[in-house]
Formats: C-alpha cells, sequence, structure tokens
C-alpha cells in the first residue's frame, strides 16, 4: 500500500525544487533539470492522494455496510435456526 506520508514529503521536496528553479535563472541549470517535468509530477501525484483518500473513504463506507448488514443477516439467521430446530425437536417428540 502507498505510504501517503513518504509521497507527501516528496511533493514538498519537488515544490521547494521547482521554486529554486523558478527563482535561478541559470541556462545550465535549466538545461539540466526539467522543471515541467517535476511540476506535472507533483500535480499527478497531488491527483492521485486525492483519488486514493476518496477510494479509500467509500471503500471504509463498503466495508461498515457489509459489516452491518453481516450482522443483521447473522443474527435472524441464528434465530430462525433455533426456532426451526425447536420445532423439529418437537415434531420428534411428537411422533416417539
Amino acid at each position: 500500500m502507498a505510504d501517503l506520508r513518504k509521497i507527501t514529503k516528496l511533493i514538498e521536496k519537488l515544490e521547494i525544487l521547482t521554486k529554486q528553479l523558478d527563482r535561478d535563472k541559470n541556462i545550465q541549470l535549466h538545461n539540466h533539470i526539467n522543471q515541467f517535468h517535476y511540476l506535472e509530477k507533483t500535480a499527478e501525484l497531488k491527483i492521485l492522494i486525492d483519488q486514493h483518500l476518496t477510494t479509500e473513504k467509500k471503500l471504509n463506507q463498503l466495508s461498515d455496510r457489509l459489516e452491518c448488514e453481516y450482522k443483521k443477516v447473522c443474527y435472524q439467521w441464528s434465530k430462525d435456526i433455533r426456532w426451526m430446530n425447536s420445532i423439529q425437536r418437537r415434531e420428534l417428540k411428537s411422533n416417539s
């Protein structure tokens, strides 16, 4: 699973780098380091983090709903099995 803290720290470092490159107009520096690559990757990582958090929230909601439905069905099933078993026992006693 993705470590969002590590990704967030990297984004911070990328933002520092792009700000430094924006301030420093040294042509040799800009020929070696592609500022726009890091701007694009920063934006992409931010979008992916947002998507991850949204999906994680939806998954948690789905898990909660699944657990709730499971408990309801399991409770009803247990109740019905006990009732059915008691009926079957009575029928066995009456047939004996």
